[in-house]
């Protein structure tokens, strides 16, 4: 755009010199050579880290644009995923509780179906058990039945200790026996059920402590469902004020990811720019080393000066190369500055515009933010202020360029909303006095509100048919 192809022909024209030269130098020296297979190879490296370096600021430059994006989408909603991860969290706990408290429910009913049957049956029940005591007296010894007994004297052996039975032992047991026969009739049976009538008498002298106790528990469940349900429906309240919540914990999720990329890539970039300067040191000693291996031959002096004075002007012509470029993105910064000033709607908004060295433009507001930064608007700009932004680019880039040729705009209003589409048709218009225009629009994109800001100042205005069998198009009036 400002001739940089002929100084960077004439740097491509020194290093083809340089090579030639050092091609020749190296043969008349064998020290030549391997500096200069040491320097290119440095020197190669040093391109792949300035390559790497670049790819990594470029990502860098990207995960911080759409951050920033994601900052102001999420702006205000930052702990939403929490309050939907403890409102699931909620949910599954009064889930459990209410199926733990179903099951006591289950138990606490049946206790009542069994305490019911042992109170109504208590006068019942402790009256069998006094007159099973009152009987028992009838009976040897408790816990000897008479079928272990009669087992003890057909096996000839004691049922309890296993030892043989002597004729002593017999003779009581027999004694035993008939106590036995002589027993009211039923004592035996009675006996058997003892245990379980004394167990059922005991649960009843139990049973005002146990009710006490699942009553105590039944109310302390209630308590707790209670607690879980309003914490949860505060929750649903929290959730319910934010329309997007999967679309906010998403964007949180993509900001996390941007951040840990802003993280790794910095860290890279800086252990490579840490490589590179070693490596520059490495290239300086290296040129160093071959200079002073030309100048150790003195057939090579002239050789030397001439190698000396080429790399000044390469290094020389790559400043200028520097500054023209530096020069060129301010200038085209001002004018894109200049233009859009002019053909932007909203003055009190937009201030300064800035391009990056990889023409990445910015554009801020007016007012700062309470640390005095600049607050930058690109994520939050409109359609229409993204394609004014775009002209303005374009425009100035023409002007810097000393190229005034005519513009082409395919559907300019296109992507316009409906609030803007004549304010931005009006900015094309004011374009159109000092730049020729030629402007596509759609049947449908051309209404009669674009219509009213295009007929009055269209130099022609052409309407391009497609024939019926669809292989031509045709140019109307």
């Amino acid at each position: 755009m400002a001739q940089i192809n002929v100084v960077k022909d004439a740097e491509n024209h020194l290093d083809n010199l340089i090579k030639d030269k050092e091609i020749v130098a190296s043969k008349l020296d064998p020290d030549i050579d391997y500096y200069k297979k040491k320097l290119d190879k440095d020197i190669e490296s040093k391109n792949q880290y300035d390559t790497i370096i670049s790819e990594l600021l470029n990502n860098i430059s990207f995960a911080e644009k759409r951050k920033r994006e994601l900052d102001q989408a999420i702006a205000g909603n930052e702990h939403i995923s929490d309050i939907d991860a403890e409102k699931k969290r909620t949910e599954n706990l009064l889930e459990d509780l209410k199926v733990d408290a179903q099951k006591f429910t289950d138990e606490l009913n049946a206790f009542f179906r069994k305490s019911y049957i042992e109170l109504a049956l208590k006068d019942t029940l402790q009256e069998v058990n006094r007159y099973i005591n009152e009987k028992s007296e009838y009976l040897p010894v408790k816990g000897f039945s008479q079928e272990m007994l009669e087992r003890c004297l057909d096996d000839d052996e004691c049922q309890l200790c296993h030892s043989h039975l002597t004729k002593q032992a017999q003779n009581i047991i027999q004694q035993l026996l008939r106590r036995y026969e002589l027993a009211p009739v039923g004592t035996q049976t009675l006996l058997k059920i003892q245990p379980q009538i004394e167990s059922m008498c005991h649960d009843i002298n139990l049973y005002s402590e146990k009710e006490r106790e699942f009553n105590q528990k039944d109310i302390d469940y209630d308590k707790k469902i209670n607690s879980l349900e309003d914490q949860k429906a505060e929750l649903e309240s929290r959730l319910n004020q934010v329309s997007n919540v999967e679309d906010i914990e998403a964007w949180i999720k993509e900001r996390r990811l941007h951040e840990d990329s802003i993280k790794h890539d910095s860290e890279k970039k800086g252990e490579y720019v840490a490589q590179l300067n070693e490596l520059r040191k490495s290239i300086e000693k290296d040129q160093k080393d071959l200079e002073t291996a030309e100048k150790a031959n003195i057939q090579q002096n002239t050789l030397y000066s001439e190698l000396n004075f080429m790399r000044r002007a390469r290094n020389v012509l790559g400043d200028v190369e520097r500054e023209i470029v530096g020069e060129i993105r301010d200038k085209t910064t001002a004018e894109t500055k200049k233009y859009f000033d002019e053909l932007a709607y909203k003055t009190q908004t937009f201030g300064n515009i800035s391009i990056d060295e990889n023409y990445q433009l910015t554009v801020y507001h007016k007012q700062t933010d309470p640390n005095g930064k600049m607050r930058s608007m690109l994520g939050s700009l409109s359609a229409a202020e993204k394609e004014l932004l775009a002209l303005a680019f374009t425009l100035a880039i023409l002007k810097v360029s000393g190229y005034d040729s005519m513009l082409v705009i395919d559907t300019p209003v296109g992507r316009v909303d409906d609030n803007n589409r004549r304010n931005f048709a009006h900015c094309l218009v004011e374009v159109s006095k000092k730049k020729q225009l030629i402007l596509f629009f759609t049947k449908t994109e051309y209404d009669s509100e674009i219509a009213q800001e295009f007929d009055p100042v269209a130099a022609t205005n052409k309407r391009i048919q497609m024939s019926s069998n669809e292989e031509e198009s045709l140019l109307e009036d």
